[in-house]
């Protein structure tokens, strides 16, 4: 039992230390984006601020580079049905907000399959510009 706690007090050190390693100084380029962006995590991860950053420094770069960036705010554990909905009321919201007609997904692993089931569930396929 003492090495089963130690073993997962270890990879929980490891796993915060590589989310934590230090960054390496890129140069940037200008990107532009014509729709905002949303980032759609899989299981475990989460949207509420933690001691880890599931996304790292991707919405920062976004941001930096003047895309609009949004978090889907699904449930982790939640089905691709109940998330459809989530995901569904965070899509309309952007929607209004930016005044845009479309968005750009962001999935990964799960979220991807919380994005798909959205966007068939909800026709968001067909939305193109008037």
């Amino acid at each position: 039992m003492k090495y089963k706690i130690l073993i997962i007090i270890l990879i929980s050190i490891l796993f915060v230390g590589c989310a934590n390693m230090p960054k390496e100084e890129k140069e940037t380029k200008e990107v532009f984006l014509k729709y905002p962006v949303i980032l759609v995590h899989g299981i475990v991860a989460h949207d509420r601020k933690s001691v880890i950053d599931f996304w790292g420094r991707i919405p920062k770069t976004l941001r930096d580079n003047g895309i609009k960036v949004y978090l889907g705010n699904t449930d982790s554990w939640g089905s691709f049905e109940s998330n459809s909905e989530i995901l569904k009321e965070t899509i309309d919201k952007v929607l209004q907000e930016t005044g845009s007609e479309k968005v750009n997904i962001i999935a990964h692993s799960k979220g991807g399959l919380d994005s798909r089931y959205t966007i068939w569930k909800h026709s968001y396929g067909k939305k193109s510009p008037a």
